[in-house]
């Protein structure tokens, strides 16, 4: 929970600081922490970022960026100083924070994908998104998946995490954040072999991809070697092709699946699917059109 205390351009009240708080805000969570506030300028004056949690006070000073990050029970809150002359519009703030107890890791998760057959009780993301044709007219969603939140605790930190699915499932990386150079590993393990398929960084975010064929799908989470503590927060969404079509099951070409989907016109919402590069036959939409009636297919 999020709750801005102070309104903005306040200044502090102490007679030998001149300078004006921009934010006052705390929040109650359970989990990493990662504030960070950069300078939109070309350099913004006396800027601080004041934290305090756990009953200890942290001050952090630069005129360009300044960040703290750490785990937090209970509240935590903080202060944006500038000297005058500085704007709340001219600082760019992000955060990071614990939403669910869920989707936050706990417990270390593996540094490595086990071994090809090893049997565990391995931590896993069982998501699908409910975005289905034009299913999320009627839906006000946070996330179409998961937003999951961690860290990585040193240097030689590593997280793997098993994502649950089935081939012809499309899932999409939708994004990335953390204070260090974090990157995405993306694995595929069998009963006799394990792979490396594909290394994100964080500035190709919206990445699309299949689900193995054969085997789990693993994501890992890496950073650079002189990083030490480093909250992070990545979205992922599978869209199950089990449950693409209006009465359940995957959409067959040709169309089978009953009367056709209603066009509304210039009201109309979009229609959403997703194609896995295997699906040879594609998918059909049947929707109800006539004179003077325009369809548009649009492809990301």
């Amino acid at each position: 929970m999020l709750l801005t205390l102070a309104a903005f351009s306040v200044s502090v009240s102490a007679d030998e600081d001149p300078r004006i708080v921009l934010s006052d805000d705390i929040f109650s969570t359970s989990g990493p922490v990662w504030v960070s506030v950069s300078c939109m300028k070309v350099g913004c004056p006396g800027m601080e970022l004041v934290i305090w949690s756990d009953g200890v006070e942290e001050s952090h000073e630069d005129p360009h960026l300044v960040e703290w990050s750490g785990w937090v029970e209970g509240n935590v809150s903080w202060q944006i100083l500038v000297d005058s002359g500085t704007e709340a519009n001219d600082l760019s703030t992000e955060v990071i924070l614990s939403r669910m107890d869920e989707w936050t890791e706990r417990d270390d998760l593996p540094n490595i994908v086990p071994s090809p057959g090893s049997q565990g009780e391995y931590p896993l993301i069982n998501t699908t998104s409910p975005c289905q044709l034009r299913s999320c007219e009627v839906i006000d969603l946070l996330s179409e998946g998961v937003l999951y939140v961690g860290a990585l605790e040193n240097q030689s930190d590593k997280d793997a995490i098993m994502v649950v699915g089935d081939p012809g499932d499309v899932l999409l990386l939708n994004s990335l954040r953390g204070p260090s150079e974090i990157r995405i590993e993306i694995w595929q393990r069998g009963e006799e072999s394990k792979s490396l398929v594909d290394t994100i960084e964080r500035t190709e975010m919206g990445h699309y991809f299949e689900y193995p064929a054969q085997g789990e799908l693993w994501i890992r989470l890496v950073h650079s070697a002189e990083e030490g503590y480093s909250p992070y927060e990545f979205e992922i969404i599978r869209y199950d092709d089990d449950s693409e079509a209006p009465d359940g099951g995957e959409l067959t070409n040709p169309w089978s699946h009953g009367e056709a989907l209603p066009f509304y016109g210039d009201s109309s919402l979009l229609y959403y699917g997703h194609l896995a590069a295997s699906d040879s036959q594609g998918d059909s939409l049947l929707i109800a059109s006539g004179a003077k009636m325009k369809l548009e297919p649009f492809c990301s």
